[in-house]
């Protein structure tokens, strides 16, 4: 991937990402939430049109559209494969990477526990704000080396310039049902919130849209805090919720061609879902930020780039689905 940038709305969320990928080689990505890591794999999957940059393969340029296109070629994406794997099955996981290895697939790995990056890599870049921190061989670097180049030389994110690139950001959010969740939205994304009912999905999506108010926790948008006290409020901010039930699908239309970089999709059915995808693949491509939830399973895989999973009311972590 050379020279590859993407703004959304005027934001630079990728900026001129190099990223060398050779067979053979486990080449992992790391980056705090919002650095650019989801950005640059769904460029990569032809999920996101890239605005500068060119994707060249095997000396050919090119531009995928699955990931079963990238796996006929050889290269294998994991992103966050271990987050929810016992230590029983990490193992297995990690010896089905050797053997891609010993057949000279190339893999690209993005996680966020640094001591598993140091085992499995051979190759680390860091991704820093929308660009690319570092590139290294694995064997050259510590994990304070990585900590130090995610976060920057003064060891935090810098106060000058873009300080936060996600959309909508969560941080211990507490309602009635909600004990403590945290999300991270980016511009782009499709994020599915999913759980057994009861968990606290709906209210979740009431309060990042201001349908319901925080009792404690706190909201960000573009990087600052935020207080809604109404949907109105939430509106002013560019984020628009919207409770689907009872309406019909051309209310549910309008209403999203109405505006806003944050969209929250409360109470749409399945089918609501299935005949709008594209629809909503759309939004993202124009830098739209989506949150939904359904209790179909299926349409969260089929429509969701990303899933946030709750339990009894706290986030139990996120599935990059790309």
């Amino acid at each position: 991937m050379s020279g590859i940038g993407k703004s959304f709305s005027g934001a630079a969320a990728l900026s001129g990402i190099n990223i060398e990928l050779k067979a053979g080689e486990v080449h992992a990505i790391v980056g705090s939430n919002g650095a650019g890591k989801t950005t640059l794999m769904r460029v990569l999957l032809g999920k996101v049109k890239p605005d500068t940059g060119t994707i060249l393969c095997r000396g050919e340029k090119r531009t995928f559209h699955s990931l079963q296109e990238l796996r006929e070629e050889g290269i294998y994406i994991y992103d966050e494969p271990t987050a929810f794997l016992p230590e029983e099955k990490a193992r297995l996981l990690f010896q089905m990477i050797r053997r891609l290895k010993n057949a000279s697939c190339g893999i690209l790995y993005i996680s966020h526990r640094l001591d598993e990056v140091l085992s499995v890599a051979d190759t680390i870049t860091v991704l820093r704000d929308g660009r690319v921190a570092a590139t290294y061989p694995a064997s050259q670097c510590t994990r304070d080396r990585l900590i130090r180049d995610m976060a920057g030389e003064s060891g935090r994110r810098r106060l000058s310039g873009r300080t936060d690139l996600s959309a909508l950001r969560a941080e211990k959010l507490c309602g009635n049902v909600l004990k403590s969740a945290d999300f991270v939205l980016e511009r782009g994304e499709i994020l599915g919130v999913a759980g057994v009912p009861g968990s606290g999905q709906q209210e979740l999506l009431q309060i990042a849209g201001g349908a319901a108010l925080l009792q404690s926790g706190q909201l960000y948008r573009n990087g600052r805090k935020a207080l809604y006290q109404s949907t109105k409020d939430a509106e002013e901010h560019g984020v628009r919720y919207l409770n689907a039930e009872g309406k019909s699908q051309e209310e549910i239309l309008r209403w999203l061609s109405l505006g806003g970089s944050v969209l929250i999709l409360d109470g749409a059915d399945s089918e609501f879902y299935r005949k709008t995808s594209r629809c909503l693949e759309r939004l993202a491509e124009e830098g739209k930020a989506l949150m939904l939830t359904t209790d179909d399973s299926d349409v969260l895989f089929s429509v969701c780039s990303s899933l946030l999973l709750l339990t009894d009311g706290e986030t139990a972590g996120t599935i990059r689905l790309l």
